[in-house]
């Protein structure tokens, strides 16, 4: 697995890894590390130009995986507790169910803090694509403005006793 790029498709999956180190930095193909021991991305490629899997690890950050994946990204099944390190730009679905430490709702308000595009996205019982992720960004920027300024104010009524 070692070397500064691959062409072949790299499958380490349920191979007990506690390490990445020795991977390629670019990976032509998909890079699975899935049903292992990991519990850091340090040492994972950079740039995988197919798909990325590293589900049903130990992870509690994303920090030190690929900064682009040319098809799907999965990281399902894992200890995260931020989407802080995904990649930002995703070819493919975007993954990210059975979440130890993240709901629904902390996953959402991730891909919309870190600008994480994907052609789609499935969580946990969900599955939408780039334009339902924008309309629920405007929702819950219409529900944080609300709770700041209060029903009222944003209302423009005046407070009467």
């Amino acid at each position: 697995m070692t070397g500064e790029k691959a062409v072949i498709e790299i499958d380490c999956s349920s191979d007990e890894l506690d390490s990445l180190e020795g991977a390629p930095n670019i990976v032509d193909n998909d890079f699975k590390c899935q049903r292992n021991n990991l519990k850091t991305l340090e040492f994972s490629p950079v740039l995988v130009y197919g798909g990325y899997n590293c589900c049903d690890n130990e992870l509690t950050t994303l920090e030190g995986a690929p900064t682009f994946v040319g098809g799907s990204f999965d990281c399902s099944g894992n200890y995260i507790k931020s989407l802080e390190f995904a990649p930002t730009s995703i070819g493919g679905s975007f993954y990210c169910q059975r979440m130890k430490n993240m709901t629904n709702d902390d996953i959402i308000n991730d891909l919309i803090k870190y600008k994480i595009t994907a052609k789609d996205y499935s969580l946990t019982g969900m599955f939408f694509k780039q334009d339902k992720l924008n309309e629920m960004a405007r929702e819950i920027k219409k529900t944080q403005a609300i709770k700041s300024k209060g029903f009222r104010t944003l209302l423009g009524l005046k407070n009467e006793i």
